[in-house]
């Protein structure tokens, strides 16, 4: 890291608040002590700081505690200090349980890439009971889309939520997000693997506009990385569908059952996607 403490100093008492103070280099650089030695930090290395503190007294060996609780760790963070976070991480989790709360993932993709499986969980407010959350495993980035479009289908036994053309566009347009969501989640874990710069991949998602391009890319990572690649030749019609995005599907015909085939499908597919980094 550039940031590196090189002092500390234990100073109050019984009487008066103690306090820890460290004398600290950015870029081999003296930080001024003081109080106002924090503001020549920026967000990112505070957090850091933070947790270069915390984290050995949190895992001593005589903490009678064998879990770490860590809210939003990787805020300000850049790339590398998430990717160094998730060793220390996966280091800790020999002996500790860990439990992060984050709106961001990249820690997760991080740790996927270094051959780690976390359990990833998203929590949600239940409607009407705020003080009580729903637990939802979405460690399989894609599959809370097929159950929502499960739940929307399954209504159809109440009646006609809309026209056959609008039921076939939602079906399409939710497969191609989940499908997508998956491949996206795969490419990172993969680039992160190969330790590509985030640069890198950001740049080859944003350059695969469409279902089978970001498939190619996907093939294309695994094959850099020694794994497996997604045999997609018996998917071809329902990737077409996918790049359409529903467009031209106006037939009147198009039932609940053939859109419950595209959903099954593109669980298949989901689940060739993600095999390729198990």
């Amino acid at each position: 890291t550039d940031l590196v403490v090189t002092g500390v100093t234990l100073s109050g008492g019984v009487q008066k608040a103690q306090k820890v103070t460290f004398d600290i280099t950015l870029g081999g650089t003296p930080v001024p002590g003081g109080p106002t030695a924090p503001a020549v930090l920026s967000t990112g290395q505070r957090n850091a700081l933070s947790l270069a503190t915390y984290l050995p007294r949190a895992t001593q060996q005589t903490s009678p505690f064998r879990f770490l609780v860590l809210d939003d760790p990787i805020h300000a963070f850049d790339d590398w200090r998430v990717r160094y976070l998730a060793q220390r991480l996966a280091a800790l989790a020999h002996r500790f349980q860990i439990i992060v709360f984050t709106h961001d993932d990249r820690l997760w993709r991080a740790l996927c890439g270094r051959g780690y499986r976390p359990t990833h969980a998203r929590l949600d407010r239940v409607v009407g009971e705020p003080s009580r959350v729903r637990v939802i495993d979405v460690t399989c980035p894609s599959e809370h889309f097929f159950r929502e479009i499960d739940d929307a289908l399954d209504v159809e036994h109440n009646g006609p939520l809309g026209t056959p053309q609008a039921r076939a566009a939602m079906t399409l347009a939710l497969c191609r997000q989940a499908v997508d969501t998956e491949v996206t989640a795969q490419v990172e874990i993969i680039g992160r693997r190969l330790d590509l710069p985030e640069e890198k991949i950001t740049s080859d998602l944003a350059d695969a506009q469409t279902t089978r391009r970001q498939l190619e890319l996907l093939n294309e990572y695994a094959r850099r990385a020694g794994l497996r690649t997604v045999d997609t030749k018996a998917y071809d019609h329902l990737i077409t569908l996918l790049n359409g995005a529903a467009h031209g599907q106006a037939d009147s015909s198009i039932t609940v059952e053939r859109c419950r085939r595209w959903v099954r499908e593109a669980r298949e597919l989901a689940s060739l996607v993600r095999a390729v980094t198990v």
